[in-house]
């Protein structure tokens, strides 16, 4: 919620904003894709890694989703993923 002021006499303005407290449940849709570049311990080769994530389903501050990626040796992993924000 967000609430602007303004003094039409001195003309200053002020904004207050208070977010609402979030439900307990929540369907997100946050979407994520990425790269990264690096070399590795063994024999020290350079590693390019492409991932990508969706983070669809939130209970309270812990969220939910899938992650994969997949790199330059010819790898690649898919998982569930579970993280707590605060």
């Amino acid at each position: 919620d967000v609430v602007a002021t303004l003094n039409t006499k001195t003309g200053a303005g002020n904004i207050i904003a208070k977010q609402r407290p979030l439900s307990l449940f929540a369907f997100e849709n946050n979407k994520e894709i990425g790269a990264r570049a690096g070399y590795t311990t063994d024999e020290f080769k350079q590693l390019i890694t492409v991932f990508g994530r969706w983070q669809f389903f939130r209970v309270g501050n812990v969220h939910a989703g899938l992650y994969a990626e997949g790199n330059s040796s010819g790898e690649a992993v898919g998982q569930l993923e579970l993280n707590y924000r605060w």
